[in-house]
């Protein structure tokens, strides 16, 4: 399974619903690993559409690819606003819900509970920390 196939899966998906969210990839254009490809398209899917939810919107969001032993790393740069304590609070938490303001509008999210349970599943991480301006990353690691 090529890990950025499955990236692109889920960002073509995505674009479909929001033509105007831009999203440039950097990275390998193989990044093989181990699991199921419905699945895991599922869960970049839901990441990202979280993540834009997140972000101003005057900025394209930017994923990047790497290939770390032992496994592959997709970090989401957005432009936005810190991260409330309430909302790092319940991102990850079953059924939970946020509607933010972009800049170009209202966006809803909801949550990363499924993401990161598909990502353990697969025996990865999922997390989200503040960029040096601090805005939201959003971090995947799942092993090759």
């Amino acid at each position: 399974l090529n890990f950025r196939e499955v990236v692109n899966q889920a960002r073509e998906e995505i674009q479909r619903h929001l033509p105007d969210l831009e999203m440039d990839m950097a990275g390998p254009s193989r990044i093989p690993i181990l699991g199921d490809q419905s699945l895991l398209t599922g869960a970049v899917n839901s990441l990202l559409i979280c993540a834009s939810a997140f972000s101003k919107g005057d900025a394209p969001m930017r994923l990047e690819l790497d290939s770390m032993p032992p496994g592959v790393r997709m970090t989401v740069h957005i432009s936005g606003p810190p991260l409330s304590r309430e909302d790092l609070d319940k991102i990850f938490a079953p059924m939970s819900f946020s509607q933010h303001e972009t800049g170009g509008g209202s966006r809803a999210a909801m949550g990363l509970y499924f993401t990161r349970a598909v990502v353990r599943f697969h025996g990865g991480n999922l997390q989200v920390t503040e960029g040096p301006d601090q805005s939201p990353v959003f971090t995947m690691e799942l092993p090759a």
